[in-house]
């Protein structure tokens, strides 16, 4: 938590941890907590395919839910719409992040800020 504190700009990997769509909760929870410090966050993963298409699932006359029955949100984004507007997310790896942070910081774009929805944006490698 302290190191959090400290720093100008989060890196998180999300990619999948205990299932398909699922990070880490551990991850998820310090996601939460640099955005509430309004921190930059910037993250990772090998797959930016909406979640809908990766998660399997059945249709029902609620929606679509996965195999234990848990509705699949359906926004378009690779990961929970929590996590997907809270960063910027990049595909591919750690080197592949700390590159799309220096070449922002190059071309001047500013730290970006904690605004919901309009966050969501992503960066392909």
């Amino acid at each position: 938590m302290a190191a959090i504190r400290r720093a100008d700009i989060v890196t998180a990997n999300v990619a999948d941890f205990r299932g398909v769509g699922e990070p880490d909760t551990g991850t998820a929870f310090e996601i939460g907590f640099a955005a509430a410090l309004g921190k930059p966050i910037w993250a990772y993963r090998d797959d930016l395919s909406p979640l809908r298409k990766r998660v399997p699932c059945i249709a029902t006359a609620l929606r679509n839910v996965c195999e234990r029955g848990y509705l699949v949100e359906h926004f378009g984004l690779p990961v929970n719409l929590m996590l997907a507007c809270a960063a910027q997310i990049v595909e591919s790896g750690p080197f592949a992040c700390l590159h799309a942070i220096a070449d922002a910081q190059r071309k001047g774009m500013p730290p970006l800020p904690i605004d919901g929805l309009a966050n969501c944006r992503f960066a392909r490698c």
